[in-house]
């Protein structure tokens, strides 16, 4: 027997977490800071010309969907991606924290 998880994506002040969800169970999968985020999300195509990703994490249930996203992150210089399908009002509420993030980093 095959069960397809769901994932749940959670936004958390500067946190971005990710849980697996199985009819029997719901596990934190992924826990980013947001501060740690490199760029805004990113298309398969823009995905593609990234360099020197260490490793990638999927959370996606439809490969080929054209709406999956990227995350790049780095963790003590080392750059990280998670693959994911967020709805537009989540693609909505993450750019904007990553938009005022990369704001207040460049006036500082």
């Amino acid at each position: 027997k095959y069960v397809v998880p769901d994932y749940l994506y959670t936004l958390e002040g500067t946190r971005f977490s990710i849980c697996k969800v199985t009819k029997a169970q719901s596990v934190c999968s992924i826990d980013v800071d947001l501060n740690n985020i490199k760029a805004a999300l990113l298309s398969e195509q823009e995905y593609k010309n990234e360099t020197n990703i260490k490793r990638i994490y999927s959370f996606i249930k439809n490969p080929g969907d054209s709406s999956v996203k990227y995350l790049i992150f780095d963790i003590e210089n080392e750059k990280y991606a998670i693959k994911f399908e967020p709805d537009n009002d989540f693609i909505l509420a993450l750019s904007k924290i990553i938009h005022n993030k990369h704001k207040t980093q460049n006036e500082e």
